[in-house]
């Protein structure tokens, strides 16, 4: 059975402010400090990416972060945070988009441009802030931190709270990041508690990704989405926000039971992002009447699966693919994983680039 415990504090980050989303961040900031009102919480941690745009920001997104800090202020919560890759310009630099705030003088909003240390005697724990830096210059960082916790008694529980790509940590694409940050490297610490990848994932029992605090696309899943409750014994609870969703659908043509059921829960789908995707033969699946949905604002996809070929298959003979065929299959692949994952195409070649402008 668990001791009892007290709320540390709350955690959150990615809260990615730009043009299009400012009542949605807005939003969220305010279910943050609400939450801390009553729940008696004096203190939270944004753990970076204020921002989406890394080489400039707009007024009207400055504006809303000045917004934000405010709230923490007049509701007499301290907020401390460090910057994200999105929240700088240069990665090198210690200074971001965030450091105009401290112009602020305020005694509430807590911003670690480099280093810092926090120091929390009644809980016997210290909390070291580490914003993002290029990998190297994060090294460097993390090692005086790891140098300096020789200062402390034994008994100190030390914290990390930081924004980077540790080895072991998934990309949204599924592939393993393999980088000059090991796992190894933060065994000093107690916990260490990192933003930047938007899913949750605990890389062992020391490193926790606490996710994004709301959900940016549909390749992102939905229910780790939220605050993160940080307790005076290092465990932790996720608190769901609200915002609007990105539901994905896929559903076989064939499968008229199932569309019937979406079809009639139209209504319920107004405050999310739906995309249904449409499988099966390549006739039914281009005659299919789209309107009523489309008409409700919902997204309708193709994906054609008319041709099912096995391994075997191939290695008997019976099928001799083109060049043309080869490459019509890896665009519509190509075309299906961006929009599957909001992916920017300016990286593609200049081919895949036209088939995707194309559809």
């Amino acid at each position: 059975m668990m001791k009892n415990r007290t709320v540390f504090g709350l955690m959150f980050t990615d809260t990615h402010a730009k043009e299009s989303n400012t009542p949605l961040v807005r939003d969220i900031f305010q279910q943050c400090v609400d939450y801390c009102i009553d729940n008696n919480i004096d203190r939270a941690f944004h753990l970076g990416d204020w921002f989406t745009d890394r080489s400039k920001q707009s007024l009207e997104c400055l504006l809303l972060v000045d917004e934000c800090i405010a709230l923490f202020e007049k509701n007499d919560i301290h907020l401390y945070t460090i910057a994200g890759n999105h929240d700088k310009k240069d990665q090198s630099v210690h200074k971001s988009y965030l450091s105009i705030f401290q112009k602020r003088k305020s005694k509430h909003f807590h911003l670690f441009d480099s280093t810092g240390v926090i120091e929390f005697p009644e809980e016997n724990v210290v909390v070291h802030m580490l914003p993002y830096f290029s990998e190297s210059e994060y090294l460097q960082h993390l090692l005086t931190i790891i140098d300096s916790m020789s200062n402390y008694e034994d008994t100190v529980e030390h914290v990390l709270m930081t924004h980077h790509s540790i080895n072991g940590v998934k990309n949204n694409d599924g592939s393993v990041v393999q980088g000059d940050l090991s796992r190894d490297l933060f065994k000093a610490f107690a916990k260490v508690y990192v933003g930047h990848y938007h899913d949750e994932s605990k890389l062992n029992s020391i490193i926790h990704y606490i996710g994004s605090s709301h959900q940016a696309n549909y390749g992102e899943s939905i229910e780790d989405k939220g605050f993160t409750l940080l307790y005076d014994n290092l465990t932790t609870k996720k608190i769901q926000t609200k915002f609007p969703k990105y539901i994905h659908h896929k559903v076989n043509i064939e499968d008229t039971e199932q569309l019937e059921e979406l079809a009639s829960s139209i209504s319920e789908m107004k405050e999310d992002n739906v995309r249904i995707t449409l499988l099966g033969d390549k006739d039914k699946v281009q005659t299919f009447n789209k309107e009523r949905f489309e008409l409700a604002g919902i997204e309708v996809k193709q994906d054609y699966s008319d041709l099912e070929l096995s391994v075997g298959q191939i290695h008997e003979g019976g099928l001799v693919l083109t060049k043309k065929d080869m490459a019509k299959h890896w665009l519509d692949y190509s075309k299906l994983y961006i929009t599957d994952n909001n992916l920017r195409i300016k990286g593609l070649t200049k081919i895949q680039k036209m088939h995707v402008e194309s559809k």
